[in-house]
């Protein structure tokens, strides 16, 4: 399903405009039944002469689903990535933001993760038991400046882990179920809440440093921010 508003303006726009950031003044109304994949298409025209005309539409999509959230939408091309080591380390945490207005009905109780080398992972092949950890955190901005302060903003609302497995196939999405700070399966959620859900790698101990990265199924598309600090902001 395609979306589609029109918006005019005599505003000039300049090379470093932001104007895509500007709501529009129109509401879309979702259909009875609006679980989908939708499709949203921003195009900018103009009257004048335009020098590069092959430029100016930009296309994302986004899913409702009945009982999932994600950043990925499947069918999409995925690659192995991770943060470019850069403190002689292969550790590292990377996650995903979800701004939930109405919360108190739903609970998290399973995560998705994908792992392009799961196969390299596994016992027999690193003479180690690796692993990884997740973590679902509350985030409370309290400076204000929308960059999450993982080291004094957050709070553990649940976590869980995986250990690899000999068998493990490459490019695998594990489902991993969550548990609350109790140790009780699923997570409740909270009105008008923001949440971090993050997975932690560390390479196992016992082995040769450096020579057991993990890299995340994931898409390219979106743009990611690392830091190796204790209170690393993003």
């Amino acid at each position: 399903m395609s979306l589609h508003r029109v918006q005019r303006t005599t505003e000039p726009f300049r090379n470093d405009s932001i104007a895509e950031n500007d709501p529009f003044n129109q509401c879309f109304n979702l259909p009875a039944d609006p679980a989908g994949v939708y499709t949203l298409t921003y195009t900018v025209r103009t009257d004048s002469t335009d020098f590069d005309n092959t430029n100016n539409t930009q296309t994302s999509r986004f899913m409702i689903s009945d009982g999932q959230m994600a950043k990925e939408i499947p069918g999409g091309v995925y690659s192995g990535l991770r943060p470019v080591a850069t403190s002689g380390s292969l550790d590292y945490a990377m996650g995903n933001y979800y701004y939930i207005v109405n919360g108190t009905d739903y609970e998290v109780c399973t995560v998705e993760v994908g792992v392009s080398n799961a196969d390299d992972m596994a016992p027999s092949v690193l003479g180690a038991q690796a692993s990884i950890i997740i973590y679902l955190y509350e985030w409370q901005d309290t400076n204000g400046d929308g960059e999450c302060q993982t080291g004094s903003e957050t709070l553990v609302a649940g976590f869980s882990q995986y250990d690899f497995q000999d068998g493990d196939p490459a490019n695998a999405i594990f489902t991993i179920d969550l548990f609350n700070e109790d140790l009780e399966p699923c997570v409740q959620l909270k009105d008008d809440t923001k949440y971090i859900l993050a997975v932690q790698y560390q390479e196992p101990a016992g082995i040769t440093p450096q020579t057991a990265p993990l890299f995340l199924l994931m898409s390219g598309e979106f743009n990611s921010c690392s830091n190796s600090s204790d209170d690393s902001s993003c």
